[in-house]
């Protein structure tokens, strides 16, 4: 039997799942639980400075004591994370020096990113001449650009993210055709 491995869905509902176990939005911490930990997810190659991540959740807006509700929203998320079951060291949110990293297991699985990657594939089948082997990479690709990205959200970092998702959709649909 195949080991466990981690997956992480930012379309539709944010939703990690290790094994048998499942982490949605309900069990993350407020409105800005799902958006945090995108936000951490999609950024996790950096440290990403309390400011940038502020900006963030908050958009242009941000509340009074805006620092002290960002590092209990960061406290409040590691405790879900805890219980997928994966050793702590391989999913964390590590914070240092006012800035903020996410830890993630290096085979772990992205929605946002299986999709780029299935398109990539399906528009290289395709341009090397088999459009039926192309079906199956662009229908993945367009299966999951299809979905939402942090519907009922706004800001300036999802509205990019839901355009990469758009364009992944119409390329996709263009190598479904």
């Amino acid at each position: 039997m195949a080991s466990a491995r981690l997956r992480i869905y930012l379309t539709g509902t944010v939703c990690l799942e290790y094994g048998r176990m499942v982490l949605d939005e309900r069990q993350l911490p407020a409105r800005q639980g799902p958006l945090v930990l995108a936000y951490l997810i999609c950024e996790r190659l950096r440290p990403i400075t309390r400011d940038e991540l502020g900006n963030a959740i908050w958009s242009d807006t941000l509340p009074p004591a805006w620092e002290g509700a960002l590092s209990a929203l960061v406290s409040k998320l590691r405790h879900p994370l805890q219980r997928l079951g994966l050793a702590a060291t391989a999913v964390s949110i590590s914070g240092r020096s006012g800035r903020y990293q996410m830890q993630l297991p290096p085979d772990m699985w992205v929605d946002l990113e299986a999709a780029a990657q299935a398109l990539d594939e399906a528009e290289g089948t395709r341009r090397a001449g088999s459009i039926a082997r192309a079906w199956g990479a662009a229908n993945v690709a367009v299966t999951i650009a299809r979905r939402p990205f942090l519907p009922g959200e706004e800001g300036l970092w999802v509205e990019l993210q839901a355009a990469k998702l758009r364009e992944i959709l119409v390329r996709g649909l263009d190598c479904l055709e």
